[in-house]
């Protein structure tokens, strides 16, 4: 994937965002989708964080998400991103659009002239 494509910082602020919060997970169901992430890191700690809550457990703890010590340090790193919980909407309008432009692309590549 290119730069114009992805926007690692959104993904990690949102990350932060519904670790804090975990009602914006099931508010949101429909937008809030593993597709909105680009990284292998921060699609992995989508995928634990939104495992957890559905579990009923709604304290993040690293050392679940892997016995990687660097893997837990990166999800620390992610957690106390200070992403105001306000720029939610504009972080996930932003990672919409870029999939959309992701899906335009690939879609072009197809294309046959």
């Amino acid at each position: 994937m290119n730069k114009e494509t992805t926007n690692v910082e959104a993904e990690l602020d949102l990350i932060s965002i519904i670790a804090r919060d975990p009602n914006v997970i099931f508010k949101h169901e429909l937008i809030l989708t593993e597709d909105l992430f680009t990284d292998a890191f921060t699609i992995a700690a989508y995928k634990f964080i939104n495992s957890q809550y559905r579990q009923g457990d709604f304290i993040i703890v690293p050392s679940l998400f892997s016995k990687n010590e660097e893997d837990q340090e990166a999800l620390k790193n992610a957690l106390d991103r200070s992403a105001p919980e306000g720029a939610y909407s504009s972080l996930v309008e932003t990672l919409s659009d870029l999939l959309v432009l992701r899906r335009l692309v690939r879609l072009s590549s197809n294309l046959v002239y």
